[in-house]
C-alpha cells in the first residue's frame, strides 16, 4: 500500500538526533520506519561515511560500451523525453528535480528547477552518479529498488549529511507488460516537499503505461509496415526486427540459416541476450549504421554488410530493422563489378584482328586461364571483358586490378584482403580482396609482369589451392575465380631473366592471345576513327555536314605507338577543338609529330608479316627459320621480340 507523506509527522531535527544515536551507539528507535533502519544498517556495513557533505566522484562511464547500460539509458531517455518533459513546468514551479535512474541505479537523466540542479551538481549528484546504498547510503531510488514499491525519504532519513536538507520520492517504472525499465525520483528541499510530488510520479507511471498499452498495437503495425516495405525490396537478405528496447520481434528464414537459430528460440529476447547475435548487438552501440563484419554461418566464416535502419513514429524511435547482406553477393550488385564490353564492341576487319577475336570467342566458354599479350592501348581489357561476357560466368562479377598501378606493399591487401588489426591503419572489420569479390566470376590481372615475386608466390598458392587467406588471418576462404592476365612484356623472357616465376607462368599461360598493334591493322584505322567521330560528335553535341576523306588516309599513315587509345585521344581532341560544321585534314590535332612515320611503319609492317610467314612455313621451328634468313637464333629472337612475335 502506498504510504502518503504527512508533513506534521516528521521532525527533521529529531530524526537527525535518532540517526546519530544509531550510528554512535547502535540504538534503534521505533520512531524510525523499519525499512529506513534496515537501509541505515546496510549503509553502515558498506562503510558509507554519514558525515560526508559531498559525494565521491563515483561516476558511471557514460561512454562505456556496456550494452546493458546502453539499452537502459535509451529506454529511460525514451520515457523522459516525452512524459517527463510534460511534467517539467510542474516540477520546476515546485522547485523540484526529476531523476531518471536505470535498473542498476545509475542516474541517466535530470530535469527540473535549474537552481536546485546546480546545487545537486555541487555535491556530485549528477548524470552518471550511482544511487546505490553502497555509494551514497540511504536514498529513495535505492529503496524503491529494495522494496519494489513507492518510497519517500525525508531529510535526515538519508544516511549522509549531503542529503539532510532534501526530501525525495521514487517509484519503479514498468511497461504495460510489467517489465521493469528503471526508477523515477523527484527530489526537493524538505520545506517544499508535499503530497503533490508523490501524485506526480503516480500520474506519470499511469500515463506511461496507458499510452504504451494504447499505442502498442499501432506501433507494432507501423514497425511491421516498415519491415514489409524492406522485405519486398530486400529479398534474399537477412532481416531482424527489434522494438525500441532492442527486443527481437521477428527474424526471417535467411537469418535462421546464417546463425543456425530458430525464430521461436529468440523472439521475445533482447538481442543482447542471444549469444549468436553478439556481433550485431555490438553494432547497435556504434554510431555507424552501415558496417562490414565477419560472421560464422553454418560453421563457415563469411563477411556480411550490416545495415541498421531506425523506425520512427512522430519523431519517436519505435524500433529497428537490421539487414544482413553477404559481402560478395552485395558487391556483385555494386557499380564497377561488371564487364560492359562484348565482342560486338571490338571493331576491326583486318585478318590479324579477326583471327585474334575469333580465338578469344572460341576459348571464352572454357574455364582455362588466359594470357592476353599486346602493346599499351591495344584493348587488352576490352578483350578480357568480352571473354567474360561470352562465358558461363557472365552473370557473375568481373573485377580488374592493374598490378603496375598499386604500390608493392599494398598489392597483397588488394588481392587477398586483410583482417582487422593486420597492420597499422587496417580498418575495423578488415576488408575482402579482389579474389573474394570475384568469387564465381572473373579476375583480370593487367600488367601481370609487374607483380612482385613474393606476391607471385602468394598468387600461385591461391590458384593451386583455390582458396584465399586474408592477410593476418588464419581461415582459408574457398574461391572459384577464372584468371585473365595481360601483359605487354615477353613473359617467357622474364622467366629466363629470373623476373617472373616459371611455375606461375605455366599456370597462367594455358591459352595465349596476341592482340596486334594498330600499325599492323591499318585497314581498320578508318573504321575505328569513324566510330570515335560518331561517339564524340554526340558527346559534345557537334554536327558535321562534311568530313574530308583525306583525314582517314592521313590517320592510316601514322605509326600510332599508343595504338587505339592514342587514336581515340586524337579524335576526341580534334572534335572538342572544332567550331564549324566541316571536319577537314587541317583540323586534326596530334600530340606528337607523325609526319615522318609512314615509311618506317610500312617497313616494320612488312618485316613482321615476313617473319610470321617464315615461321608458318617452318611450322614454328626457329632454328630452320634463322638458317633460311642467314642469321643466328639470337638475332632471330631479337627481331621476333621487336615485332611483338612471342
Amino acid at each position: 500500500m502506498l504510504e502518503l507523506f504527512n508533513h506534521e509527522a516528521y521532525n527533521n531535527n529529531e530524526i537527525l538526533s535518532l540517526k546519530r544515536r544509531f550510528i554512535n551507539e547502535g540504538e534503534v528507535s521505533n520512531k524510525i520506519r523499519p525499512f529506513i533502519i534496515q537501509s541505515w544498517k546496510r549503509s553502515f556495513r558498506y562503510g558509507v561515511r554519514s558525515e560526508q557533505s559531498v559525494f565521491s566522484e563515483s561516476f558511471y562511464n557514460m561512454n562505456t560500451d556496456d550494452k546493458t547500460y546502453y539499452e537502459d539509458r535509451e529506454t529511460a531517455r525514451s520515457i523522459t523525453s516525452k512524459y517527463v518533459n510534460q511534467m517539467y513546468r510542474f516540477v520546476d514551479a515546485s522547485k523540484g528535480v526529476f531523476f531518471a535512474v536505470s535498473r542498476d541505479l545509475v542516474v541517466l537523466n535530470i530535469n527540473g528547477n535549474k537552481e536546485l540542479i546546480n546545487h545537486l551538481h555541487s555535491i556530485n549528484l549528477r548524470i552518471g552518479q550511482s544511487m546505490s546504498e553502497s555509494n551514497i547510503g540511504t536514498n529513495a531510488a535505492a529503496l524503491a529498488k529494495e522494496t519494489g514499491a513507492d518510497v519517500f525519504v525525508y531529510g535526515a532519513e538519508h544516511y549522509t549529511e549531503a542529503l539532510h536538507d532534501f526530501a525525495a520520492c521514487a517509484r519503479p517504472f514498468y511497461t504495460s507488460h510489467s517489465k521493469l525499465i528503471g526508477y523515477c525520483m523527484i527530489i526537493t528541499k524538505t520545506e517544499d516537499f508535499n503530497l503533490l510530488f508523490q501524485a506526480a510520479l503516480f500520474f506519470m507511471q499511469s500515463t506511461f503505461s496507458t499510452n504504451i498499452s494504447l499505442r502498442g498495437e499501432q506501433v507494432e503495425k507501423n514497425i511491421l509496415y516498415e519491415l514489409l516495405k524492406w522485405s519486398v525490396a530486400k529479398r534474399n537478405h537477412g532481416l531482424i526486427l527489434l522494438n525500441n528496447i532492442n527486443t527481437i520481434l521477428s527474424i526471417n528464414d535467411e537469418v535462421e540459416k546464417i546463425f543456425g537459430v530458430k525464430s521461436k528460440e529468440v523472439v521475445g529476447k533482447r538481442i543482447l541476450h542471444v549469444p549468436q547475435f553478439s556481433e550485431l548487438s555490438d553494432i547497435l552501440l556504434s554510431p555507424k549504421s552501415f558496417q562490414e563484419i565477419e560472421l560464422t554461418a553454418n560453421e563457415k566464416p563469411a563477411w556480411y554488410f550490416v545495415d541498421i535502419q531506425k523506425i520512427y513514429n512522430d519523431e519517436e524511435n519505435i524500433g529497428t530493422i537490421v539487414k544482413l547482406d553477404n559481402s560478395s553477393e552485395f558487391r556483385k550488385r555494386m557499380p564497377g563489378q561488371k564487364a560492359h564490353f562484348t565482342f560486338s564492341d571490338l571493331l576491326g576487319e583486318s585478318l590479324v584482328f579477326k583471327l585474334a577475336k575469333e580465338q578469344a570467342k572460341n576459348i571464352a566458354a572454357s574455364n582455362s586461364n588466359v594470357v592476353i599479350i599486346g602493346e599499351s592501348g591495344t584493348g587488352k581489357e576490352l578483350f578480357a571483358q568480352s571473354i567474360h561476357n561470352e562465358s558461363r560466368r557472365k552473370n557473375e562479377p568481373f573485377l580488374s586490378i592493374n598490378c603496375a598501378a598499386i604500390p608493392r606493399e599494398l598489392i597483397g591487401n588488394e588481392l587477398f584482403g586483410y583482417v582487422e588489426g593486420a597492420f597499422a591503419g587496417a580498418k575495423k572489420g578488415g576488408a575482402p580482396g579482389k579474389f573474394e569479390l570475384a568469387d564465381k566470376g572473373t579476375l583480370f590481372l593487367d600488367e601481370i609482369s609487374e607483380m612482385p615475386l613474393d606476391m607471385q608466390s602468394a598468387l600461385l598458392r591461391v590458384l593451386e589451392e583455390r582458396s584465399v587467406t586474408r592477410i593476418g588471418g588464419k581461415s582459408a576462404i574457398p574461391v572459384d575465380v577464372r584468371i585473365l592476365a595481360a601483359t605487354k612484356q615477353n613473359l617467357f623472357q622474364l622467366v629466363s631473366d629470373g623476373r617472373f616465376r616459371a611455375d606461375l607462368y605455366y599456370r597462367l599461360n594455358v591459352i595465349q592471345i596476341f592482340i596486334p598493334p594498330l600499325r599492323e591493322r591499318r585497314e581498320d584505322i578508318a573504321l575505328i576513327a569513324n566510330h570515335f567521330i560518331e561517339v564524340f560528335s554526340k558527346t559534345f553535341d557537334k554536327k558535321f555536314q562534311k568530313i574530308d576523306p583525306a583525314i582517314y588516309q592521313r590517320l592510316s599513315e601514322c605509326r600510332w605507338p599508343g595504338n587505339v587509345r592514342e587514336l581515340r585521344n586524337v579524335i576526341e581532341r580534334t572534335i572538342v577543338s572544332i567550331q564549324g560544321t566541316e571536319l577537314s585534314l587541317t583540323d586534326l590535332v596530334f600530340d606528337i609529330d607523325h609526319s615522318q612515320e609512314n615509311l618506317t611503319a610500312v617497313v616494320e609492317s612488312d618485316e613482321r608479316a615476313a617473319l610470321i610467314a617464315l615461321l608458318k612455313k617452318h611450322k614454328g621451328n626457329k632454328t630452320k627459320a634463322a638458317k633460311e634468313l642467314g642469321v643466328t637464333r639470337a638475332t632471330l629472337y631479337n627481331r621476333l621480340n621487336r615485332n611483338g612475335i612471342f
